[in-house]
């Protein structure tokens, strides 16, 4: 079986030098595209602002720095949307 992402590059065994079978060439796409459909969410991760700032506004009941931290938040999700398959 193979897998769409399999370009036919020669893929070496780390542990013994030896090449890919044709289950671990598939089993390794699978993973890279795994890594590539959730890259979104890594992406949004380093860039969301630390809920601190959110849960502070919610404490003092500051809609003005709740409405900023959503804000925010949908700013980012808009610059990393989450792909469609």
């Amino acid at each position: 079986m193979k897998h769409e992402l399999d370009d036919e590059t020669e893929l070496i065994n780390p542990m013994d030098g030896t090449p890919y079978t044709e289950d671990q060439r598939f089993g390794f796409f699978t993973g890279l595209q795994q890594v590539r459909d959730t890259q979104y969410q890594r992406d949004r991760r380093n860039e969301y602002p630390p809920v601190e700032d959110y849960i502070d506004g919610v404490v003092k009941g500051d809609q003005t720095q709740i409405d900023a931290y959503i804000a925010k938040c949908q700013a980012i999700k808009a610059k990393y949307p989450k792909p469609t398959t």
